[in-house]
């Protein structure tokens, strides 16, 4: 038999403050702590509940799995934020009817934060050009 290594999981409130204030907080808490494990796999092998801690103990494997999980989230929640950027780039380019409004467009979505390179390659322009249009700062030229 291989005994897994366990992990010391350790949650301490800012400045040692209480993260619990009463019982019924605590039970709360072992509520959605219990509703976790159940839902994700994980076993509760023990707890220690403390007013300003909380202490639980994990094996590699429960670990593993959590890092797992734990990615899949970032990945989704990084996904969300780039498809929200991409709407708001996109906004910028929505009603282009002469060079004039490309420029305001351009000016506009550099001075929101987007690279020379991204609003070329949106527009299908030369970075040159965009360049041109970012260094003059007057998007009244023509250019």
């Amino acid at each position: 038999m291989i005994l897994a290594g366990y992990h010391h999981v350790i949650n301490r409130g800012v400045n040692r403050c209480n993260i619990f204030n009463s019982d019924v907080d605590k039970d709360m808490f072992l509520q959605i702590l219990n509703k976790s494990a159940t839902l994700n796999k994980v076993i509760i092998h023990d707890y220690c509940l403390m007013d300003n801690n909380y202490h639980l103990p994990i094996t590699d494997k429960e670990l593993e799995y959590i890092k797992t999980k734990e990615k899949q989230k970032i990945v989704k929640v990084n996904n969300s934020i780039k498809i929200s950027q991409s709407k708001q780039f996109e906004e910028h380019f929505y009603n282009i009817s002469t060079k004039q409004d490309r420029n305001i467009a351009i000016m506009n979505a550099h001075l929101d934060g987007y690279s020379q390179a991204s609003i070329a390659s949106y527009l299908n322009l030369s970075k040159s050009l965009i360049s041109k249009v970012v260094k003059s700062g007057d998007s009244f030229t023509g250019v």
